[in-house]
């Protein structure tokens, strides 16, 4: 992650085995839970649903951009500003 003139740039790549920055490596599998896990670590709360994320590897999709690339993408996001703090 870079700072330039107090904006924060993240580089991601989305990969269907891992999604990688420049500080982080997580596994692309998810998983969606109604109700807070009992488990902590890697979970993205998303609307009135619980995510976990790092479970396993994503499966093919032909246009990434369809499926939940998002939720991946806000994950990494936050742990590479979080670990900044």
């Amino acid at each position: 992650m870079k700072t330039i003139e107090n904006i924060k740039i993240i580089s991601i790549d989305h990969g269907y085995g891992n999604m990688k920055s420049a500080n982080f490596i997580i596994p692309t599998g998810i998983t969606a839970y109604n109700t807070a896990p009992i488990f902590s670590g890697n979970i993205l709360k998303y609307g009135d649903t619980f995510y976990r994320i790092g479970e396993g590897h994503k499966s093919f999709v032909s246009d990434k951009a369809t499926d939940d690339c998002v939720l991946y993408t806000q994950f990494i996001m936050f742990i590479n500003v979080s670990a900044t703090r």
